[in-house]
């Protein structure tokens, strides 16, 4: 569970400008697929361009960060077993916010994972990807 505008309030405006985005947002361009990896070395130049072609691919339009109310969801009624990723040096999601969206699902079984030298999108970065991919791994052989 990707929950990185999760909002335990469900205060879902931007009143802070913490994603400093003019709204609303329009078509999707390569630099937005790839304003992620944040952090130097991370990933290779290579492998963020594919991701961001990828992305591009997939998703053409970019997120109205104007509307966050789009991202509202009772996480309460989620009752099947849930894993919780989340990069350990993410800009965007606190780790004290993903604890909070943990204990707040409905479900019984439920983890959390902190992914060691990934920012926000840790399933693509060169090193932490294999710890987010282990983690899920992890996750599916106990279920």
């Amino acid at each position: 569970l990707y929950g990185s505008v999760w909002d335990e309030a469900g205060d879902y405006a931007d009143d802070a400008g913490r994603f400093e985005a003019p709204a609303p947002r329009g078509p999707q361009t390569l630099a937005d697929c790839t304003s992620d990896f944040g952090l130097p070395g991370s990933i290779s130049e290579e492998d963020a361009l594919e991701f961001g072609e990828a992305a591009l691919a997939a998703d053409p339009h970019c997120v109205d960060w104007a509307a966050l109310s789009e991202f509202e969801v009772d996480v309460g009624a989620i009752t099947c077993p849930t894993l919780v990723v989340h990069g350990a040096e993410d800009p965007y999601a606190p780790a004290a916010t993903q604890k909070k969206l943990l204990d707040a699902l409905g479900s019984r079984e439920k983890h959390y994972v902190s992914i060691p030298g990934s920012d926000h999108v840790s399933h693509a970065l060169t090193l932490p990807k294999i710890a987010w991919a282990r983690s899920v791994r992890d996750f599916l052989d106990e279920a």
